[in-house]
C-alpha cells in the first residue's frame, strides 16, 4: 500500500510541489523499510538456494544505480522479493483498494482547485483532429493512463472467474474516459487488448479450447517482445513503413533511436539525460525519453537486466502455462505488449504481475481438468 500510495503522489501535480516530493519519499522509505524487514525474515528461514536467488536479485538491481543512477528496478526487485509467500489475491486486493481511494481523491481535488488541474491543446495523431487533454490534478495526463491500466489489471486479478458483462462494460467506459477526455491513446489501446484478450478467454472456456489458448497467448507473448526490441534497433528514417509506425505510436522509436546513437549499451546501464513532454514545453529543449521499455532496459539498466526481466517473464509465462492459469497469461502478455508502448514492464503495474513468481495462494489458475481439451 505505501509502495502504491507514493506512486499515486508522484503521479500527482502534488509533486511538483516540496510537500509532495516529502510525502513521496516518505511512502518509499517506509515501503522499503517494511519490505526489508519481510524479505529478512523470510531468508532467516529459507533454504541457501533461494537465499542465492534473493542475494543476485539485489545484487542486480544495485549494478544500474552504481553505472547509471537508475533506482526503478531496485524498487521492483524489492516489491517483488517482498511477496514471496504471500496471499497474492490479497496483495492485488489492497493495490486495487489504493489505487480507487488515492485517484478519487486526486480527481476531486483537481476538480476542486485544490491541485493544478492542466490542459493542453494539441492534434490526435490518429485522426489529425485538434483535440483538449484534460489532467484532472495529475501532473500529466498519461499518468492517468498508467493508473487506469493498473487498476484494471488489479481489478481482473480479483474477480477472476467473476468477471462479466458489468465489468466489460466499466471497461469501455474507462476507455472511452481516457480516449476522449483525457487523450491517451496508448492506454486506451492497452484496456482494449485487454478486454478482448479477456473475451477471447472466455470464449475458449465455454468452447473447451483452453489449451490452444494457452499456446495463443503464449505467441502472442513471444512475438511481442520480440518485436517490442528489434523495431528500434533498426528504426531507420528512409523507411516508409517504420516512420508511419513510428508516428502512430508518438516517436516512440525515433527516441529510442536517439538514445541508442549517443548512449552505448553496456551491461548495467548508461546515464541519460531525459527530458520529458512537459520540460520540452517549458524550455524549447529537444523531448528525450524512453517511453519503450526494452530500450529503456538496454540503455539504462543494460544487457543482462534486459535478460533477467525478459527471464522474469518467461519463467511467469511458463508457470502459467503448467497451470493452465490463463489469466496471469493474459496479464503476461498485455505486459509484454505494453513494453513497446511503456515503462510498465520493469516498474508499476509491472511488479504487481512479476509478484505472481514468488506470491503465494491466488484464484487465478483453472480447475483441475480444465486445459485437458
Amino acid at each position: 500500500m505505501l509502495y502504491v500510495a507514493g506512486q499515486i503522489i508522484i503521479y500527482s501535480a502534488l509533486f511538483a510541489h516540496p510537500l509532495g516530493v516529502a510525502l513521496a519519499n516518505v511512502c518509499r522509505a517506509l515501503f522499503m523499510l517494511a519490505a526489508a524487514y519481510k524479505i529478512v525474515w523470510d531468508l532467516a528461514r529459507a533454504n541457501i538456494r533461494l537465499r542465492v536467488l534473493f542475494a543476485g536479485v539485489i545484487a542486480l538491481s544495485l549494478a544500474p544505480i552504481v553505472s547509471s543512477g537508475e533506482k526503478m528496478l531496485l524498487l521492483t526487485s524489492v516489491f517483488v522479493l517482498s511477496c514471496y509467500q504471500s496471499d497474492y489475491l490479497r496483495i492485488c486486493k489492497t493495490i486495487l483498494i489504493t489505487l480507487l481511494l488515492g485517484c478519487a481523491v486526486v480527481f476531486l481535488l483537481g476538480i476542486l482547485g485544490v491541485l493544478e488541474s492542466t490542459t493542453y491543446d494539441g492534434v490526435n495523431s490518429l485522426t489529425g483532429e485538434s483535440q483538449t487533454r484534460h489532467a484532472f490534478g495529475f501532473g500529466y495526463m498519461n499518468y492517468i493512463g498508467t493508473l487506469f491500466v493498473s487498476i484494471c489489471l488489479a481489478h481482473l486479478i480479483v474477480r477472476n472467474r467473476g468477471f462479466g458483462i458489468p465489468d466489460a462494460l466499466a471497461w469501455c467506459v474507462a476507455a472511452l474516459f481516457l480516449y476522449f477526455v483525457v487523450g491517451t491513446k496508448t492506454s486506451t489501446f492497452l484496456l482494449v487488448i485487454m478486454l478482448w484478450l479477456v473475451l477471447l478467454l472466455r470464449l475458449s472456456e465455454r468452447c473447451g479450447w483452453q489449451r490452444m489458448a494457452t499456446r495463443v497467448l503464449a505467441l502472442v507473448a513471444a512475438a511481442s517482445a520480440l518485436v517490442g526490441i528489434v523495431l528500434p534497433l533498426v528504426f531507420r528514417f528512409d523507411s516508409p513503413l517504420l516512420v508511419s509506425i513510428n508516428e502512430i505510436i508518438g516517436g516512440r522509436l525515433s527516441y529510442a533511436r536517439a538514445c541508442f546513437e549517443n548512449y552505448p549499451m553496456t551491461l548495467f546501464g548508461s546515464s541519460v539525460p531525459f527530458v520529458s513532454v512537459n520540460e520540452a514545453l517549458e524550455t524549447g529543449v529537444p523531448v528525450l525519453t524512453l517511453d519503450n521499455a526494452y530500450a529503456h532496459l538496454l540503455v539504462c539498466y543494460g544487457v543482462i537486466s534486459l535478460l533477467v526481466v525478459l527471464g522474469a517473464y518467461g519463467a511467469l509465462l511458463v508457470l502459467s502455462i503448467r497451470h493452465c492459469d490463463l489469466i496471469t497469461m493474459v496479464l503476461v502478455a498485455v505486459m509484454v505488449i505494453s513494453g513497446s508502448f511503456e515503462g510498465y514492464l520493469f516498474a508499476f503495474p509491472g511488479c504487481m504481475i512479476l509478484a505472481r513468481l514468488l506470491a503465494g495462494s491466488t484464484n487465478t489458475r483453472a480447475a483441475v481438468g480444465d486445459c485437458e481439451s
